[in-house]
This record gives structure tokens, sequence and C-alpha cells, in this order.
């Protein structure tokens, strides 16, 4: 644990009485105050054993003998992004198929009864440029591990009854989504930004899941597996000797492309559709999104845009939309704001929730919130500090197991920043200046051209003034 965990846990442990000392207890304003009092410690990357197996498959190794524990993580070049139109849900089905269906030597039943004996977990996690799979056990059961792990990679099963099972799960997983407004805004958004034909924003369907066929599920893992390049991450008490030759006989009898195709095709122009979208949904609370396109990862204005997202609305008390709209006016039971960054255009979307019957003040407040940081008027230097030391935090916190540091660099090499990204990322936040800021915030936002998504009452629809819906959508027309 490092210095800054640990002052933070007694700080947090002071605040509620548990410190174990005698005296007063103090305020959390004093504990927030000795906190931001604190050096920001400094960004050490650990030092990783990298190696080449094989043309298009490369191994690193992050040893933290510690701990009695070994990863591995398995990113291969293929994600959802691979699914043509008409087969959505083929690679997430696969995912969940491949994991639950056992070994042609093993019944699902009894590999996973295997794996659990020595607990041994495996796990499968597409994205859409990317797939990332997991091994994890405890250091004597690495063997073992490494074994089963074998047989399930090269020799699936896709028990024709777990895909059955898994599919139904899917399907009932999604049919839940339109209970809970927030899981549906966020579900439904990215297409009202998007549009239906654009990869980014396309959504699963009842009808797409059930069209889905065991062969097609088949035929996505063939394509994986064959995807390149791959990446291969090991960690914990684990050296590249314990599992170079486990990764190269996997790769045996394949040869791996060095370069991997963009899955999609890029936006010719930055453009998104402007007006309101209701979906009806009962009850005294509305759920609302907000925003337009972000930016790309080749922008070097990122940093400068995460920073300037984080104080409109990336804290909840301290930021713009988070002081005035709920500290200030109690308006709201939450909101936050994120700025997407992607390879396309990501989206920059704000986040709230409140009384039906408060809608319309809200957006008015969004709107005007934004249009304050664009107009310079929200833009000070305390604020832009505390956005610095809030996101290096997150970086610091976020990282600190080495497992998640590991699949964070994975990522970054796979969408092709440096090895040394994380420092570059740390020098660059804490290069941006308050004209960086305000030059951005009039770049890059547009509080006049928001597409809203609004999930409440039906009667919204004629009591939300400039904010009408220009559409009404039931959630039952977006799901099946």
């Amino acid at each position: 644990m490092g210095k800054w965990t640990k002052f933070l846990m007694a700080a947090v442990l002071a605040a509620v009485g548990m410190a174990g000392s005698v005296g007063a207890t103090p305020s959390v304003r004093d504990v927030i105050a000795q906190t931001d009092a604190i050096a920001m410690p400094d960004w050490q990357l650990p030092d990783i054993d990298r190696s080449l197996v094989a043309p298009g498959l490369r191994l690193w190794v992050l040893n933290e003998a510690r701990l009695p524990t070994v990863e591995l993580f398995f990113l291969f070049p293929h994600g959802t992004f691979a699914d043509a139109d008409t087969q959505l849900g083929r690679t997430e089905l696969m995912a969940a198929a491949w994991r639950a269906g056992g070994t042609v030597a093993h019944s699902p039943e009894a590999f996973a009864q295997a794996l659990e004996r020595r607990a041994i977990a495996i796990s499968v996690d597409p994205k859409p440029e990317y797939t990332l799979v997991t091994l994890s056990c405890l250091k004597p059961d690495l063997p073992v591990a490494l074994d089963l792990f074998k047989e399930w990679f090269l020799h699936p099963r896709f028990d024709a009854d777990r895909f059955d099972l898994v599919k139904r799960q899917m399907a009932q997983e999604l049919r839940e989504i339109a209970d809970y407004p927030e899981r549906l805004a966020a579900y439904v958004y990215p297409q009202l930004v998007y549009g239906p034909r654009n990869k980014w924003g396309r959504m699963l369907r009842l009808r797409d899941i059930e069209s889905v066929s065991r062969q097609a599920v088949q035929s996505a893992y063939g394509q994986m597996i064959s995807a390149g390049p791959v990446l291969v991450g090991a960690t914990g008490d684990v050296t590249a000797t314990d599992v170079r030759g486990f990764v190269a006989d996997l790769w045996k009898d394949k040869s791996l492309p060095l370069a991997s195709s963009p899955a999609f095709v890029p936006m010719a122009r930055k453009a998104w559709p402007v007006g309101v979208t209701l979906i009806p949904k009962a009850g005294d609370q509305s759920t609302v999104l907000v925003g337009h396109l972000g930016e790309r990862r080749t922008n070097p204005d990122k940093f400068a845009l995460l920073l300037a997202n984080y104080m409109i609305g990336g804290d909840a008390f301290n930021s713009v939309l988070g002081s005035e709209l709920r500290v200030t006016r109690g308006l709201v039971y939450g909101i936050y704001s994120s700025y997407g960054i992607e390879t396309d255009y990501g989206i920059f979307r704000i986040y709230g929730k409140t009384s039906a019957g408060k809608t319309e003040e809200v957006l008015d407040f969004i709107r005007k919130g934004v249009a304050d940081v664009v107009s310079g008027k929200s833009v000070t230097v305390p604020a832009l500090e505390l956005a610095k030391r809030a996101i290096l935090s997150s970086l610091l916190f976020s990282n600190e197991r080495k497992g998640d540091l590991l699949t964070t660099l994975m990522t970054f090499d796979h969408y092709g920043y440096s090895p040394t990204y994380l420092e570059t990322f740390v020098t660059e936040i804490k290069a941006v200046t308050i004209e960086d800021i305000r030059r951005v915030s009039r770049l890059y936002f547009y509080p006049d051209r928001f597409t809203v998504l609004v999930v409440g009452p039906q009667n919204l629809s004629g009591s939300l003034g400039v904010w009408t819906p220009s559409q009404i959508v039931p959630a039952e027309a977006l799901l099946d």
C-alpha cells in the first residue's frame, strides 16, 4: 500500500472516529484540508519484461512476487465491432457461451468444478475494439490452471444447452433494462447521438439475440483466436520463464497477423442531431442525458478537455453543475458529466436525475452551466487545480493494483500509444493552463446544440417549454 493510500485510509478512519487515538476527532472539512495539503506522489512505472514470443505474439510480465497469485491477460484485436449489422450480439454471445460451455473433454459442469476446486477463474470480456481474456489462480496451482486453460482455449465445447441458456439470460438482461431509467437512458443515448448506422451507436435488440446461431458463435471464436497481433500480460508471482513456453504453445499451429485492420469506417464529419427525445416511464422522477459528440484520441487538446469536463460536472459537489444544481438549489438527486475520447469521436454527456416537475428547470441550468464555462465565467484557477488533483488521484488509485495497471498499459498499446504514455498523461495534465481551458471550452462544447434524452412520465411531453420532445419513443420499440 502506497503512502498516498495509507494517508487517505488514516484520514477516513479519523473522520469516522476509528483512528484509535484519544482526543477530539477532526471534522470532515479538516480531513479534506489535510488531504489537499499532502503533495501528490510522483508517478513511477514499474519494470515490465517485454519480449516477442512469435511474430504477432508478444508477452509482457510485471513481476510482483510478494503476492501468491498469478494473473494472465490475453488481449485480442477482435471485439463487438467485428459483428456485421445482421449479426449483432454474436461476439457477446460467443464470450458468454465460450466461458460457460465446457470443453470437448469436460462437460460444462465438470469443467466448472475443476476450476472451483482450485479457485481458478477464467473470464472473457468483449469490448467494441478488442476482447480481454483473463486467467487467475494461486501460484502453486499455476501448472493445473495452465493445463485447464489450454484445454478450454483450444478445444471449447460450446455446449448446445448452455448456449441456449446464455441466450435466454442475455435476452432477460436486455428486457430488464427497461425497468431501470438510468440503464435505459445510458443504453439508448449513443444511438441518438451517433445514429443507428454508426457502429458506435448500434443497439443490441431482442430480435438480434434470437437470430444468432451456435454456428455463428463458433465462427466468431475462430476469428478471434486467429486475429492478431495478440498481447499477453502476466503479473503476480510469475516470471517470463513460467509462461513463455505455454503462450507459444497456444499458437504453435497458427500464424498471427502483424497488424489489425480497422473494424469501422471513421465518421467523415463531426455532426449529430439536435433535439429532444422522450421515453415514457411511469413515476414522479425523470432521468436526463444531455450532450453531443466528443473527440478522438489523436486530438492533442484531449488533456485540457478532460479537465474542462471535470470542472463542468466531474465532481458531485464542487463542479459547476454539482455546486449549482445539487448543493445550492437541491434540484437533482445526482449530476455528473463525462467527455468521451475514442478512436472515433466519443460522446460528451451530462447525466442528471430529478423530480419530474423540475425537469425543465434542470435542463435550463445544465445549458446555462455549460454556457458559463464556454464564456469563461465559471473557469477559475482553483477549479482547475482541483480538477488536476482529482484526475491524477484517480489515475493512481485505479492503477494501484498491478493487474489493473498491466491491463491499462496493454489497452494503451492496442490503441497505439507509446510505452511511456502514462508518464506523458501525467505531464500533459499538469501542464494545462487556465488559458487552455478557456480555449478548448469555446472550441469543443456546444450548449445550444444538445442532443437530449428524457426518461420520465408521458405528461412531460407538454410541460418542457423549449425542451418539448421532437419524438416520443416507447422503450419496447427500442429493445424489441
